[in-house]
């Protein structure tokens, strides 16, 4: 019969009988699989806290671009209104209006103007322009918004 001792090591680990014993021996596969799901479940744990985190630190600038959307959409209802209104005047009153936007990173919007009837395509050039300028008077002057019309 063979007798073995185990002997302290300096880091932790056994020595037995001259060599260092694995940490699988001394612990088994069980704990080291249990470690393992520890640790990967931290790691998890902490990445969602710090997501979290992330997103209520951004949400204020969320709530400030909200804010500023709501106020350029009530801007643009008052806009069609208006639009609507001037085109009915200039016997255009089944005309469809449509205002499409880009936003661009610094705030700044680009409008585009679109206008549908059989009667602009019969109209000149001078009437085109003129109808033109009337909307360009009618349109919103925002911080940064530039309009462009198409007939």
């Amino acid at each position: 019969m063979v007798r073995m001792t185990c002997y302290p090591y300096h880091n932790g680990g056994l020595r037995m009988r001259g060599r260092k014993l694995q940490k699988k021996e001394v612990y088994g596969m069980a704990e080291v699989r249990r470690e393992k799901r520890f640790y990967i479940a931290t790691a998890l744990l902490i990445l969602i806290i710090s997501l979290c985190v992330r997103g209520t630190v951004f949400s204020g600038k969320n709530d400030e671009r909200q804010r500023r959307n709501l106020c350029y959409a009530a801007m643009e209802e008052e806009y069609l209104e208006e639009a609507r209104s001037l085109l009915r005047g200039a016997g255009l009153a089944d005309c469809g209006v449509d205002l499409r936007w880009v936003s661009y990173g610094d705030g700044s919007r680009e409008y585009t103007v679109s206008l549908h009837h059989s009667r602009l395509e019969h109209m000149s050039e001078a009437d085109k322009e003129t109808l033109k300028r009337k909307l360009s008077e009618a349109d919103f002057h925002g911080d940064a918004c530039r309009f462009s019309y198409v007939l």
